[in-house]
């Protein structure tokens, strides 16, 4: 009885620290890196997001930014990544460590900028043009609303890429993005540990 309860709790330690080791890792979701307080807004390529656009388009801003939101708190931390134009303008993060085949969950938080007319028009796609989640409308209310779609890996990497595809000048902002694996390698081990003692 004491080796068996040993061996599970040796299954179970693996288990969690396979799960960890392998696991893909989403960096920098808050966009708190670098600090653009006091600056208009950062784009280009900074901590493990590249902001695409032109010239400004994409980039970094903190929050209740006079410019470009100078009502709007983040959705978590003080800094949120911005979308102006529906002209390929984007950002993205290159993300090692999946497991072919398994599921993950991406979340995240979405606003649009107050302005007239229809809100700006969001879509995420995974690496060239698999789409994570269909193009969809994100209210101009400055109210983050969270979004979260489950995918399954089919290469041990992936560029995850929100983008604008609406039309000029309907401001998308997207804050707290989260990667998170279901727990599927803890199961399969634990099963084929609970096997393996039964089989004893």
């Amino acid at each position: 009885m004491r080796k068996n309860i040993k061996c599970i709790i040796v299954i179970t330690a693996l288990a969690m620290i396979s799960s960890q080791a392998f696991a893909a890792t989403l960096l920098n979701g808050g966009f708190e890196l670098p600090n653009a307080t006091g600056l208009n807004s950062l784009s280009g390529a900074h901590d493990n997001w590249d902001y695409t656009g032109v010239q400004f388009q994409a980039g970094v801003v903190d929050q209740n930014n006079a410019t470009f939101c100078p009502a709007l708190a983040a959705a978590e931390g003080n800094q949120f990544a911005y979308l102006w134009c529906g002209v390929g303008d984007e950002t993205a993060q290159n993300i090692t460590g999946f497991t072919i085949g398994a599921t993950y969950h991406l979340q995240w938080s979405a606003a649009g900028r107050a302005v007239s007319g229809t809100g700006g028009v969001l879509k995420v796609v995974l690496d060239g043009s698999t789409e994570i989640c269909a193009p969809y409308i994100i209210p101009n209310d400055e109210t983050w609303r969270q979004t979260n779609i489950a995918f399954t890996a089919t290469a041990t990497s992936h560029r995850i890429r929100f983008i604008h595809s609406g039309i000029w000048d309907r401001m998308i902002f997207v804050d707290d993005v989260a990667l998170i694996p279901e727990p599927a390698t803890f199961g399969l081990l634990a099963l084929v540990g609970l096997a393996f003692l039964r089989r004893k």
